[in-house]
């Protein structure tokens, strides 16, 4: 919603004329198009079966689709692999 917010701002304090503030509202429609869209596709996404959020915002998530619900290896691994990747953010080095 950023990007929409920034888009309109935009519109509305560096627009010379109507027709570029009109050009924007549609940009940002479209843009508002495109996350309904993606919130649609997401509805039907497996659940997951780990989850993990990083103190720094970032997200991983295993979704197998084969309809599993245990871990496997490879996703121990996965999220080893993740978590070194995270642990700069753990130890307040941010």
């Amino acid at each position: 919603m950023t990007t929409i917010a920034h888009t309109l701002h935009r519109a509305l304090t560096e627009s010379p004329s109507p027709q570029k503030f009109f050009d924007a509202l549609a940009d940002a429609d479209g843009q508002l198009d495109k996350v309904s869209e993606l919130g649609y596709l997401a509805s039907f996404a497996p659940p997951p079966i780990y989850f993990g959020q990083c103190v720094c915002g970032s997200v991983f998530e295993i979704r197998p689709s084969d309809g599993r619900v245990d871990l496997t290896g490879d996703d121990y691994e996965s999220i080893r692999d993740w978590d070194d990747l995270h642990s700069y953010c753990q130890d307040g080095d941010l």
